[in-house]
């Protein structure tokens, strides 16, 4: 059976009271106090408390640590630097992951500032306990859709009562309530909405239970005579100042639809407003089947009153509610201010205390000789007493006054206001050191050391933050799958190369073949946060360890360092000393003189090798020349042809240690001028040559030693001729 828009309005209404009253309504007395405490600013103290003290003449001190304390924690979250990243899955690819979904999903933040709502966020929960973001899709710049981001104001959001889960998807239901007035109804939803609710909020039958908490109603000076007599007007549109509009998502166990790809077995859910037909045929043509399951999905109603602004199944398939809670004890969470409420209050009260002591004891009173005194009487002194320069005349003879000494200061009030002070730091983990408050005698390593401890105990709100991210990184993932799906250029700046270029980022884009490229619907993927020191912090640590790597004598080229200062034109002059230090990309014409140049070298080096040959040869020849007269000499004559050819060994050497030389320096200035292939062909094919004369020569050689020897065993096995032997 299906119900009446009376029906869905009064279970909105019930919802909303039943969250209310299951301890709503307190936590928001506690966050208002936790805010204050937090401003300070004379908020500290209870009002009546204040006024009493104050009637008393005494004073009413805030000394605020809560804000220091907090600040620290924010501004250690700013100098972070956290980057939701995707991780290939089923289906997916690293390429995609890389250089496709992590910038889109970087250019949706930017696109959002969510740098700073983040900060919003996280300063709520720090302050109050909990802190809210909004995650959906907005049409009103782009018809294709673009994620957008905003900050809740956390006492607006109702969660369930009955949550224990951190993740806002877990929830069964979650209520966002707003005051507006009739202008912001009309603005938002439509001026048939707004003359319904006019017809509610005047219609005093059908207010009942709905007009406390429901109404705000104009209040007018309304009797003659007595302005302090108010009444609230009922009768005109006019008189209404504000309704409430509740907007609730809640779960629902309802059928649904999905297509299911059969080669991969992913499952996407079929919008409601696609009739069978289309889905059939759409599912035919990309090769899908459709299935139906019965689960849980979200319904999505905004109600006031008993009129209902909307109820449809919601597009997407969680709440669009994200959470941030500090510190989570099954859904109990609490922030960082909450626990520092009480040693603030006592170090307020120990301050003003001993405030109060000085004062009243600083003007202690004279102990003076009746009738001793005689520019002034006694009641002039005990008025002007306290005056600085205070000139009195004396009777000559009498006892001079002399000042009463006033009491000093309880040594526990001071104790006090330390320990105050102490729990507060205790509690928080929030050190003199990590607020800049070290002292000149502690070393760096002990100043570290503190630091560290700090940050170890601030690690729970931070885990919590970075669980938040890895949410938030899913929820704008599913919105990419689910919406982004035409082909769609983004820029976006990548900062892993200098100066943070911006880079063409293409999704779905139509391939002439028929393929589509960077498919962001296809395949899964994890994400991950990655959290570090934000660009400006890195730069100027890799700016400092460049430095220090000088000093110690690495040879860092001087565009490195200059392309991680401050300068502001840090970019121009890097590339220029990297042009003038040549370690630049050559421009075409630059290309073309090298080539000439290396042309010029490479004739050179052939000439030179051609030179070498020419002495080879004449060695050669001399060689030869000597293995005949050996042939006629004697033993004499054999060991000089045996010198002679050591060396030309020695000359063989030299010349090829000579030819390595200049092949290594040719390569050496190859490579650093980028050469083309066709040049690197020509040294590899005049090095091959080279090396060919060169063994020849090397053959030749050994032949001739082995001839040689060969020579002189003949010689020796032959017997002397008779004339010799005469």
């Amino acid at each position: 059976m299906k119900k009446t828009e009376r029906d869905v309005a009064r279970d909105a209404w019930d919802a909303y009271v039943r969250a209310r009253d299951a301890g709503h309504e307190q936590w928001v007395k506690k966050a208002h106090e936790a805010e204050r405490f937090y401003a300070g600013g004379g908020q500290q103290w209870d009002e009546a408390d204040r006024q009493r003290l104050e009637s008393e003449g005494k004073p009413v001190l805030e000394v605020n640590l809560i804000l220091s304390t907090v600040n620290a924690m924010l501004g250690e979250r700013i100098n972070q630097r956290a980057e939701i990243r995707f991780q290939p899955m089923r289906g997916g690819t690293a390429q995609l992951a890389e250089a496709v979904l992590t910038p889109l999903v970087r250019h949706i933040q930017e696109d959002n500032q969510f740098h700073y709502l983040e900060g919003e966020m996280f300063q709520d929960g720090l302050i109050t306990g909990r802190g809210y973001l909004d995650i959906r899709m907005n049409f009103d710049e782009d018809l294709r859709g673009e994620a957008r981001i905003s900050v809740v104001d956390p006492m607006t959001v109702i969660p369930d009562p009955y949550a224990k889960s951190y993740d806002t998807r877990d929830w069964r239901e979650v209520i966002t309530t707003r005051w507006m007035t009739l202008h912001e109804i009309e603005a938002e939803y439509g001026k048939e909405h707004r003359k319904k609710v006019e017809a509610f909020a005047l219609t005093s039958d059908s207010l009942g239970a709905y007009e406390h908490d429901c109404i705000e109603w104009a209040i007018k000076d309304h009797s003659f005579g007595d302005p302090d007599a108010v009444v609230a007007e009922r009768h005109s549109t006019e008189d209404i100042s504000r309704v409430r509009v509740i907007e609730r998502q809640f779960k629902q166990v309802a059928p649904a639809r999905f297509y299911v790809d059969n080669a991969t077995g992913d499952m996407r859910e079929i919008p409601e407003d696609i009739p069978d037909e289309r889905a059939a045929a759409l599912a035919q043509q990309l090769g899908m089947s459709i299935i139906r399951r019965v689960r849980p999905r979200v319904r999505w109603t905004v109600t006031c009153g008993t009129h209902v602004i909307k109820d449809i199944w919601s597009p997407y398939p969680h709440f669009t509610i994200v959470g941030y809670f500090p510190y989570f004890m099954r859904g109990r969470p609490f922030g960082v201010v909450q626990n520092l409420i009480s040693p603030q209050r006592q170090l307020n009260k120990a301050e003003s205390q001993e405030l109060h002591i000085i004062n009243t004891t600083a003007n202690s009173g004279w102990i003076i000789e009746a009738g001793s005194l005689l520019n002034m009487t006694e009641d002039e002194l005990e008025a002007r007493g306290a005056e600085t320069g205070l000139v009195m005349v004396v009777r000559q003879g009498a006892q001079p006054p002399t000042k009463i000494l006033p009491n000093h200061v309880p040594t526990g009030i001071s104790n006090v206001a330390s320990k105050a002070s102490g729990a507060i730091k205790a509690i928080s983990g929030i050190y003199d050191a990590m607020l800049g408050d070290a002292g000149r005698e502690v070393s760096g390593k002990a100043l570290e050391a503190r630091i560290q401890r700090g940050t170890v105990q601030m690690q729970v709100p931070f885990d919590n933050l970075n669980r938040t991210r890895q949410i938030v990184g899913e929820m704008l993932y599913g919105l990419i799958r689910e919406y982004y799906t035409e082909e769609r250029v983004y820029h976006v700046a990548d900062f892993n190369q200098p100066g943070a270029p911006i880079v063409p980022v293409e999704i779905n884009k139509q391939q002439f073949d028929g393929t589509i490229l960077n498919d962001v619907t296809i395949g899964e993927y994890a994400i991950r946060v990655s959290v570090g020191p934000s660009h400006d912090n890195v730069q100027e640590a890799q700016f400092q360890e460049a430095l220090q790597l000088r000093e110690a004598g690495v040879m860092i080229p001087d565009y490195a360092v200059v392309e991680n200062s401050h300068l502001l034109h840090r970019h121009e002059l890097s590339e220029l000393l990297r042009k003038m230090q040549g370690f630049a990309e050559p421009t075409p014409e630059e290309q073309q003189m090298l080539q000439m140049q290396q042309q010029i070298q490479m004739e050179m080096v052939l000439a030179e090798l051609a030179t070498n040959k020419a002495k080879a040869m004449l060695l050669q020849a001399q060689a030869q020349q000597a293995q005949a007269k050996a042939q006629e000499l004697e033993g004499g004559a054999q060991i000089q042809a045996l010198e002679l050819q050591s060396h030309i060994e020695l000359e063989l050497r030299k010349l090829e240690q000579r030819w390595a030389e200049l092949q290594a320096n040719l390569e050496n200035k190859l490579q650093l001028a980028g050469v083309h292939a066709g040049i690197k062909s020509d040294l590899t094919r005049y090095t091959t040559v080279a090396k060919q004369t060169t063994e020849e020569m090397r053959q030749r050689t050994d032949l001739q030693k082995t001839a040689m020897q060969l020579q002189a065993a003949r010689e020796k096995s032959t017997p002397p001729s008779k004339s010799k032997a005469r």
